[in-house]
């Protein structure tokens, strides 16, 4: 038996569909995980044991609370806790789900005997660290063994910084929503009719989406062109900041495009419904590892709108069609030649949902996670 530990976020759709897959696939696994998150026990978790180890602010003490001390405090909690587990059990591989700064401490006790640290760079844990940051985990991935990544060009990235090419391996999360585009294309063939051509602009509701700049930039389309269109925002998850949301509808009210926001959580199947509902996805968010939400509405023969400075070579150079800009500024000229020539530039969506299976699925990806442990 391979004993894992995993560290990061217990709830995450991507963790829990990871080790779910692997679970399905091999019986010589077991995959305990270290949460650092809270727990919300909406879902099934898959874990053969889990650690929950998180500290709610809000039953703290005033001074704890306060923000600069609350982070050494949770730091401080979260070593402590994971060095306890480390000593009462042996795991052959400690599996890190994104970088943590703080766990460098833990890896460097030698009373632990750490022989195989595995760590999967998520993006943001990268491309959205200050330098503060990158500079303290130099150690980390100095012990780390394997380093993994989503995409080629993060891995090139990552590695100008650190010079750890030696230790780098691409491997993808796979994504189950291809599956239920399947399905509901098998009962309707056809694209789902609709009014008005269905724009959907990023994927959660995190200022990191340029919501209010993409809007000032469609706020430039000719009247007819607006009236022609719809504007799906989907505000399902991200940090929950009202002040952000009541930006982006003033500008709304502004700009005369109807529209919509998405708010309640959507389980696969609607999310599927959802992209083949869209027609036109931008995506324009200034950081990103290899977008599981762009990948579902590429799927979806979506024509996606994206920015050249996002690292997805990979999918480019398998032969994938996206429109690509290199600054927010030239959306509405890309948007408005793409509506006014809408059937040209979906044909060129024919072939994405056969390219993007041969990459994403988890049938293509399962094997690779489970090479890691060996």
């Amino acid at each position: 038996m391979i004993k894992v530990l995993m560290i990061g976020d217990a709830d995450h759709y991507f963790n829990r569909k990871l080790v779910e897959k692997l679970q399905e696939k091999y019986d010589d696994l077991q995959i305990d995980f270290f949460s650092i998150a809270p727990i919300s026990n909406k879902y099934k978790l898959p874990y053969d044991n889990i650690y929950i180890n998180s500290v709610e602010r809000k039953n703290l003490s005033f001074l704890l609370r306060q923000r600069g001390i609350y982070s050494i405090y949770i730091y401080h909690f979260l070593n402590k806790s994971l060095t306890n587990i480390l000593l009462k059990n042996k795991y052959n591989f400690i599996h890190l789900q994104s970088a943590q700064f703080w766990i460098t401490k833990v890896f460097k006790n030698r009373n632990l005997n750490i022989n195989n640290l595995i760590i999967t760079i998520w993006g943001s844990d990268f491309y959205r660290a200050s330098s503060w940051k990158i500079e303290r985990m130099r150690a980390l991935f100095k012990i780390a063994n394997k380093i993994t990544f989503a995409s080629i060009k993060v891995s090139k990235d990552f590695d100008r910084v650190y010079n750890t090419i030696n230790k780098h391996h691409i491997v993808r999360f796979g994504l189950d929503v291809f599956e239920y585009i399947d399905r509901i294309r098998e009962k309707n063939p056809c694209k789902l009719i609709h009014n008005k051509i269905n724009v959907t602009i990023g994927y959660n509701r995190h200022p990191l989406q340029q919501h209010l700049f993409i809007l000032k930039e469609l706020n430039k389309l000719d009247q007819n062109l607006k009236d022609k269109i719809k504007l799906i925002i989907p505000f399902t998850y991200g940090p929950n900041n009202k002040n952000y949301l009541n930006k982006i509808k003033a500008i709304l009210n502004i700009i005369d495009i109807e529209y919509e926001f998405i708010f309640d959580f959507m389980e696969e199947e609607v999310v599927a419904k959802r992209c083949l509902e869209s027609d036109i996805m931008i995506q324009l968010q200034k950081t990103d590892a290899f977008s599981g939400s762009m990948q579902e509405y590429l799927y979806a023969n979506n024509i996606v709108i994206t920015g050249s400075w996002l690292p997805y070579d990979d999918i480019i150079n398998e032969g994938l069609y996206f429109e690509r800009i290199n600054k927010i500024d030239e959306l509405a000229e890309k948007l408005g030649i793409i509506l006014t020539n809408l059937s040209f530039f979906f044909q060129k969506t024919i072939n994405n949902p056969l390219k993007l299976a041969k990459i994403s699925s988890w049938d293509q990806n399962i094997p690779k996670w489970y090479q890691l442990y060996n």
